[in-house]
């Protein structure tokens, strides 16, 4: 009886040692989550465009203030009225937390990390950000990789190569292929200007050192050079779509880590890169 209980006990450890292995990268997001905080529930484009209207019309159009010569049934004002320069409007504040609904998709959505794949998370990140743009809500796996494959072929036959490409070629591509003819570069000096234009509604591109980002679930430390979505924030992180791992949905970077790592390219030196985002908003 004893030798069947320490058989039962050992199989039962062993059977869970072996779930802990198969799910740690949950586990370890599920810690991580925890430690941050949640992830605010994801809202549609049109959902964050309806916001946006709504704040900036209450911020242009306030209210007549007591004593206004412009409010109805105010006197005149007479010549020992003092006059002043009316204040001019200022921004509205941000929402505390966002998180826009972007599809996600993965750099290898059928899994094969073959030499393509293993370079193409820019194409992936740019595809996020025009899926988003058309309002697709949903796309399956075998369309995700269609659509890599043409913007692979699309590179390859206008620049010859595909592989680590800058933010400006980047956005090059967007206009030429994807047709998002406001695509541009805009160089960030802090992580404000990313929470500005998600709180507008417009997730960006980040460019970055991927062995900076620190994430535990790439191989070997991570690449070289890494393109993701931000479409998202808290007060403690950035919320980003990540194509560079099966678990990159809705990962939130802690603020000090993603900020040391946005990077451009610049010809491999990647660390000394700029710090640059690629946006398509209105």
């Amino acid at each position: 009886m004893r030798k069947l209980i320490i058989a039962t006990v050992f199989m039962a450890a062993l059977a869970a040692s072996a779930w802990v292995f198969a799910f740690r990268g949950e586990i370890r997001n599920g810690y991580r989550r925890w430690t941050r905080g949640p992830v605010p529930p994801a809202i549609s484009r049109m959902e964050a465009l309806r916001s946006r209207g709504v704040v900036i019309a209450a911020v242009s159009s306030p209210p007549p203030a007591p004593g206004d010569p412009t409010a109805p049934d105010s006197p005149l004002p007479t010549s020992n009225s003092p006059l002043t320069e009316p204040e001019a409007p200022t921004d509205p504040p941000l929402p505390r937390t966002i998180n826009l609904r972007v599809i996600f998709i993965p750099q290898a959505p059928l899994k094969e990390w073959d030499d393509i794949h293993e370079e193409t998370c820019e194409e992936a990140a740019m595809l996020m950000m025009g899926a988003y743009l058309d309002d697709e809500q949903d796309m399956p796996l075998e369309e995700m990789d269609r659509r890599l494959l043409a913007a692979v072929d699309y590179q390859t036959a206008v620049y010859g190569d595909f592989k680590s490409t800058d933010a400006a070629r980047t956005a090059e591509v967007m206009r030429g292929h994807l047709g998002i003819e406001n695509a541009r570069v805009v160089t960030i000096s802090s992580l404000a200007d990313v929470r500005r234009e998600i709180a507008a509604g417009h997730p960006v591109l980040l460019p970055a050192a991927g062995k900076l980002l620190m994430n535990p679930n790439f191989k070997n430390g991570g690449p070289l050079y890494h393109m993701l979505v931000a479409k998202g924030y808290t007060s403690k992180t950035i919320i980003t779509n990540d194509p560079g791992t099966r678990l990159g949905e809705d990962y939130a970077y802690e603020n000090a880590v993603i900020w040391n790592a946005i990077h451009d390219w610049n010809g491999g030196d990647v660390e000394a890169g700029a710090k640059v985002m690629i946006v398509a908003g209105e």
